[in-house]
């Protein structure tokens, strides 16, 4: 079964994952977690391992797929967009 996007899951209470986000190909999610702010998690749905970790200098506020393809952007604290 397919999951349909968008799945959010935005500002949590303080601990465990603060985002989630299924990317529009279904292939990926991406995840930021309150005890590891500055970090993107991106999890491959075909073996459900850890793909990619992304570490950034500030910590991460927003997290966003692409619409149409498997390009994720990333707001951080200091207002930077990646």
């Amino acid at each position: 079964k397919l999951i349909k996007p968008p799945v959010t899951l935005e500002k949590g209470d303080g601990n465990g994952i603060t985002n989630i986000k299924v990317s529009p190909t279904n292939k990926f999610i991406a995840t930021t977690s309150a005890e590891i702010p500055k970090s993107i998690f991106i999890w491959n749905l075909d073996n459900f391992m850890i793909s990619t970790i992304l570490i950034f200098k500030t910590d991460v506020h927003q997290i966003n797929w692409s619409p149409q393809e498997d390009v994720l952007s990333a707001l951080t604290e200091s207002n930077i967009l990646y």
